[in-house]
């Protein structure tokens, strides 16, 4: 399992930019929703109300932090996932190769092989053109 090195960078590289685009995006939603809400609402905009809200920006902050705590979590899980699949992908090849696999068929989904396959051999070779 260790010799797919290649395959576990490149997942862990497109898992990353995932997570990092999962939490900025939810987060500034979460923070602009909020505060739109606060200023564009006549219920919380009108300081006649009983539900005004003198700081809109102190509630997008709040908001924001709710929203990436929630973000957070689903980023870990689909962190865990993809490398709960690499894993299993690695294993499978790794028992083919030994020939302790007896069932012929592929368990793990074609495009997930697909894009490993294509993204190991793209690291192959820029690993081959370093000196």
């Amino acid at each position: 399992i260790a010799m797919q090195v290649e395959a576990v960078s490149s997942l862990q590289g497109a898992t990353t930019l995932f997570q990092i685009g999962g939490l900025v995006s939810i987060t500034t939603a979460g923070a602009a929703l909020a505060w739109g809400m606060c200023r564009l609402m006549s219920m919380f905009c009108e300081s006649s109300s009983s539900v005004f809200v003198s700081a809109p920006e102190l509630v997008a902050a709040a908001a924001a932090c709710v929203s990436l705590l929630t973000a957070l979590s689903f980023t870990l899980i689909f962190d865990t996932v993809s490398d709960s699949m690499l894993f299993c992908w690695a294993l499978e090849n790794s028992l083919r190769a030994e020939g302790h696999w007896t069932d012929q068929g592929r368990h793990a989904p074609k495009r997930l092989e697909a894009l490993i396959d294509k993204t190991a051999a793209w690291q192959h070779r820029r690993l081959k053109r370093q000196p």
